[in-house]
């Protein structure tokens, strides 16, 4: 795209450019319709009626995101998003009490409002899950910063106490050892949640990570005369930088304050900055030239900052399921919006980088 604003020859095919983009966009969005319907489809054969319930729920408020926070025990994560069919809690209901239930339907209440967001997951999603999988898996206290943050928000945190405290009571009550199995099962934390935060979790990734980066040194070193090959090792080497920093920066969707929150900033940022790295590394390596040994080498290195770094950074998938949610919305000019400062500020900032390197 940045190739045709630019243009050859003092001819520039800005108009092509911006018809690539609406082509490529509406395929984008037809194709991610088509498969949602698809995953739909086969979430609820492969799935109970009760799990396909939160699918629903989901589905049917498309313009906002929930916290599904799926560290917690079924029944506290399924009552928390009110997305369980009733009859389906009634037998841990009745197994916590109606008194003990209290104490977390006066916590979902407090956090009702944050609990559904407009504009995607934001800092205030993030720390309503961190305070809850604290308080209702880990049983730890809450940091000082953290304990500040749930007064500020004014969430209810001594029923939340009260219920994580009361349900240990029920659970280690003798008189209730013939309860009904199934509602136990509905209190046990995530076994997910159980293996990721299990002791010793750290080493074996890092020993796998160790070993995969080993491997893609060697194959790096050893296909030499094979560029295709030494291209595809060397940017599964920048990868992981580029898909690390993409999550990092996806913590500030929403992060803007006001009527604005609904603006994905981080993805908006992530795709923004792809791009300026990517044309970077395509006029640095067409600067280079490709004529002796030592060009072609750092041609390489650049092709692979490119696809390797660049690639993973950006994301299409992600902006264009934001779109779909904004199109949900009431206030559509939203997604027109998102699209075309996306669009617009990555091809200007691309064709700036390009056109700097190329020409001045």
């Amino acid at each position: 795209m940045v190739l045709l604003m630019v243009g050859a020859d003092g001819e520039t095919g800005i108009h092509d450019a911006i018809f690539g983009y609406l082509i490529g966009l509406t395929a984008a969005l037809a194709s991610f319709a088509a498969g949602e319907h698809a995953a739909t489809a086969i979430f609820r054969w492969r799935n109970g009626e009760g799990i396909s319930r939160e699918m629903e729920v989901l589905l049917g408020n498309a313009a906002v995101s929930l916290v599904i926070n799926s560290d917690l025990a079924d029944f506290d994560r399924r009552f928390l998003a009110d997305v369980a069919n009733p009859e389906d809690l009634e037998p841990v209901q009745a197994f916590l009490t109606p008194a003990v239930v209290d104490y977390l339907r006066f916590w979902r209440s407090s956090t009702d409002a944050d609990r559904w967001v407009v504009g995607g997951a934001n800092v205030v999603q993030n720390e309503l899950k961190k305070v809850e999988t604290a308080i209702l898996v880990d049983h730890l206290a809450l940091s000082d910063d953290l304990s500040l943050f749930v007064a500020e928000q004014g969430w209810d945190l001594r029923s939340l106490k009260q219920y994580a405290i009361a349900r240990a009571k029920r659970l280690r009550d003798p008189t209730t050892a013939d309860a009904e199995e199934g509602a136990r099962d509905l209190l046990r934390p995530s076994p997910k949640y159980q293996g990721r935060h299990g002791h010793g979790h750290l080493g074996g990734p890092a020993l796998l990570l160790f070993l995969a980066y080993g491997l893609l040194v060697y194959g790096t070193i050893s296909a030499r005369g094979l560029t295709l090959f030494r291209l595809a090792y060397l940017s599964s080497l920048f990868a992981p930088a580029g898909a690390s920093l993409r999550w990092l920066l996806s913590r500030y969707n929403g992060a803007l304050s006001g009527s604005r929150r609904w603006f994905f900033l981080g993805t908006f940022a992530a795709n923004v900055l792809a791009a300026a790295i990517s044309l970077l590394a395509y006029g640095l390596e067409l600067r280079q030239g490709r004529e002796e040994e030592e060009e072609v080498g750092t041609v390489l290195l650049l092709s692979a900052v490119k696809v390797g770094l660049a690639g993973c950074l950006s994301t299409v998938s992600t902006f264009v399921a934001e779109i779909d949610g904004l199109l949900a919305q009431p206030v559509r000019w939203r997604a027109y919006l998102y699209a075309a400062l996306s669009l617009g500020t990555a091809g200007a900032l691309g064709t700036a980088v390009y056109y700097i390197l190329l020409y001045l």
